[in-house]
């Protein structure tokens, strides 16, 4: 049997692969040097490992998948399906991938394959070495230091609770840095990087199906076959599938054509290579083993020749093109065709041809005899997936040292207030754990469905985890996607940790009030992480930590179906306000006018021109009228909302009317936009003077020598397309110009 090449010329080749798998993906493959011999391959097992466990199990896909294939199928379409499709040219498709002598075909078709396909398709990104996704991360705890086989199914649901780490965060090596990898050198260490692990939890497994073609009788005599017809527009649709094998007992053909003359010759494709097909599966003995590959695309004019009588018959025609995991140097450059005849238990093409083949002939994709799919047995199954992008809210971030990593079976759980119920999910749960991998490290966990929608579960809740397997000590915080703590337990206690989490809108450090060191944290312009952002969406109209407005309102006059309502706005600090607003859940009525103030969208109140100005200590008035009113008082909170609209204007100052080192300036601010500015507030540097009077302006002298002035009741609001001149008294040290640092408006 054909062995792997290992050369210093195939090793150098992709220096980037080469040390993410520890090993070549890329070599010179099979050419066509010298003809092919038509040959038959009994199989494959001693140059590669499978590891397709057996299992006599049911597979059920996802409920909401099957109303999707029943509304999909091609006969609700009416679309012709192509001749022919290939998603391993597309840019999604990662590279064929080397298992080498380890059971991890499984890992490979499901994440390496499948996952990397879809998440990157998906998200619109070119499949790269780099955002490949690991088999070793879904392989090391899933096998459990034993090289034992799976079955992608498990994978998907690991996927859907966890995502998986990329191939340059966990890379699929040996131990001891050997490039030819095996069951005794891999290396079974279980990751310990938490940051990665959290970044993981943003793409996951959404759902998961199969389709199936029966394994009984002859449901396929050609390409137009309708029993074809799902597997051939879910890959139209995009989707590449993973097939599951038993063992690897192949008969192996060299794809065969017609010359000109009309005589079968070895086919030879646009590089001169020579292609296989496999065109028959069959069973030595029962339980030989499986393996899983992944389905790419078809070709309906793919031609054997199975019963040498030199025409081209139908049910001779058409194979899948299928992904391996055994490198480059497997058949056709890491790819087989299947014929598509071979998914029949009884061929369809005339002749006695399989007379001397030996062994008994099987459905080529009808994994056992054991299983059952979607309720269906003896049925070749395809199996996909579908992605998405998750807001990832709360995280569970558990520091663990462990005898046996692969052991712990970590819960998650929400209380519900004023119930004895507890809400749970599983997060980790091993059902086979084999020989032990010690771990030390933090891992991490998504509170998922527990906590969404997040609005609902801000406040009021306890969060908990439940720890059991074999391990010596553990802790446990509930953090946000930056690893930011939001409840930190310390040391579990029983296995059990509790977190009890309060937080309101604009509480970006997690502290359970809204205070300036939250707002100096949204104005540093730092990235805020999922949560934060969530916290942060209405933090212009939360009530400002240091603002004293506060406002009352009152009932002035009332009548059958109409009141009208005062509201006083008074400022409790000890400084002037030079303009202000308010908002509220509700005006209890229906507005009818409103006089002193201006109602804008959201139930925000902005102060009139002539009642912005409240001095320390003051108050000021404005009213409204309402129709249908309900009968309750308004609630009004002061808001902060402020635009900075120094990109639509322009600031010019005039300093020409000077005597000595006085003189008068004047700055005019032109409103270049389409709107209104009102409440305008413009700070700057003065360079080369300072201002000795401010002549009746709202002027602040800031700390670090900056000015900040607003306009007054004469100058208030500065229309759109127009301007206003301010006056003051000034003393020059030098050349005088200003240097806005910025000019706002109210919202």
């Amino acid at each position: 049997m054909k062995q792997k090449r290992i050369t210093t010329a195939t090793l150098l080749a992709v220096p980037a692969f080469a040390a993410l798998f520890a090993l070549p993906l890329l070599n010179t493959g099979m050419t066509a040097s010298a003809a092919g011999t038509d040959e038959i391959s009994y199989t494959d097992t001693d140059r590669r490992a499978m590891g397709n466990e057996i299992q006599n199990y049911e597979y059920v896909g996802d409920a909401e998948e099957k109303k999707v294939l029943r509304r999909n199928a091609p006969g609700n379409r009416g679309n012709a399906l192509p001749s022919q499709l290939d998603l391993s040219q597309s840019p999604y498709f990662p590279e064929i991938g080397d298992q080498m002598y380890v059971g991890s075909c499984y890992a490979f078709s499901s994440t390496y394959y499948q996952f990397t396909y879809e998440v990157n398709k998906y998200n619109g990104i070119t499949t790269t070495t780099w955002n490949t996704y690991s088999p070793a991360f879904i392989y090391n705890y899933m096998t459990s230091n034993n090289n034992y086989g799976g079955v992608c199914t498990n994978v998907y649901e690991f996927l859907r609770e966890h995502g998986a780490l990329l191939l340059s965060e966990m890379p699929y090596r040996a131990a001891d840095g050997s490039t030819v990898i095996d069951e005794d050198n891999y290396d079974y260490s279980l990751s310990t990087d938490t940051d990665a692990m959290v970044r993981a939890l943003h793409t996951r497994l959404k759902s998961h199906g199969a389709l199936t073609i029966p394994g009984t009788g002859t449901p396929i005599t050609g390409p137009t076959s309708s029993s074809l017809n799902e597997v051939k527009q879910m890959l139209n649709d995009g989707k590449v599938l993973i097939v599951q094998i038993d063992a690897f007992n192949w008969n192996y053909r060299l794809r065969n054509d017609l010359d000109a003359s009309g005589n079968v010759v070895t086919y030879y494709n646009e590089d001169n290579k020579y292609e296989y097909v496999a065109a028959r599966g069959y069973r030595v003995k029962k339980y030989d083993g499986g393996h899983e590959m992944t389905v790419v695309g078809y070709d309906d004019s793919v031609w054997y020749d199975f019963n040498g009588n030199g025409i081209k018959e139908e049910a001779e025609l058409g194979a899948f093109k299928v992904a391996n995991s055994w490198g480059t140097d497997y058949r056709n450059d890491g790819y087989i065709w299947v014929m598509y005849d071979a998914l029949n238990r009884v061929s369809a093409v005339p002749g006695n041809w399989e007379d001397g083949w030996g062994y008994t002939r099987l459905p080529i994709f009808d994994r056992s005899e054991d299983m059952w799919v979607n309720g269906e047995k003896d049925v070749n199954a395809f199996y996909y997936m579908n992605v998405e992008n998750k807001d990832v809210y709360y995280v569970g971030q558990l520091d663990v040292t462990a005898n046996d990593g692969v052991s712990l079976n970590v819960t998650l759980c929400r209380n519900n207030p004023g119930s004895p119920v507890v809400t749970s999910r599983t997060v980790l749960d091993n059902p086979t754990p084999r020989c032990p991998i010690p771990y030390e490290g933090t891992l991490a966990f998504d509170f998922a469905d527990l906590c969404d929608p997040i609005g609902n579960y801000l406040a009021g809740y306890t969060w908990y985890v439940r720890l059991e397997g074999d391990y010596t000590r553990a802790a446990f915080r509930v953090t946000d996607d930056f690893s930011n703590t939001i409840y930190d337990y310390g040391e579990l206690d029983n296995g059990y940790a509790t977190c009890p989490i309060n937080l309101v809108d604009g509480d970006l450090n997690y502290d359970g009030s809204f205070t300036q060191a939250d707002r100096d944290i949204y104005e540093s312009g730092v990235a805020l992480s999922t949560l934060q952002e969530y916290l942060a969406a209405n933090i212009h109209i939360i009530p400002d930590p240091d603002n004293d407005i506060t406002a009352t309102a009152s009932v002035v006059t009332a009548w059958d179906g109409g009141q009208i309502i005062a509201v006083t706005v008074k400022n409790n600090g000890n400084q002037p306000v030079s303009s202000w607003a308010l908002q509220t859940a509700s005006m209890e009525g229906d507005v009818i006018s409103i006089w002193g103030a201006d109602l804008l969208e959201g139930n925000i109140i902005r102060a009139a021109s002539y009642t912005a100005q409240i001095p320390a200590g003051g108050e000021v008035t404005f009213g409204y009228q309402v129709a249908n009113p309900t009968g309750n008082l308004p609630v009004f909170t002061a808001i902060n909302s402020r635009t900075d609209v120094t990109g639509d204007c322009t600031v010019l100052l005039d300093a020409s009317n000077s005597w000595g080192d006085g003189f008068v300036g004047f700055i005019t601010i032109t409103n270049n936009s389409d709107t209104d500015l009102t409440a305008w507030e413009l700070t700057f540097n003065a360079e080369g003077f300072t201002i000795t009077d401010a002549c009746g302006l709202s002027l602040t002298t800031n700390t670090d020598g900056s000015y900040t002035v607003a306009g007054t009741n004469g100058s208030y609001v500065i229309p759109a397309h127009s301007s206003i001149t301010i006056q003051f008294i000034g003393s020059l040290t030098d050349t005088p110009s200003i240097n806005v640092l910025s000019l706002t408006a109210a919202a």
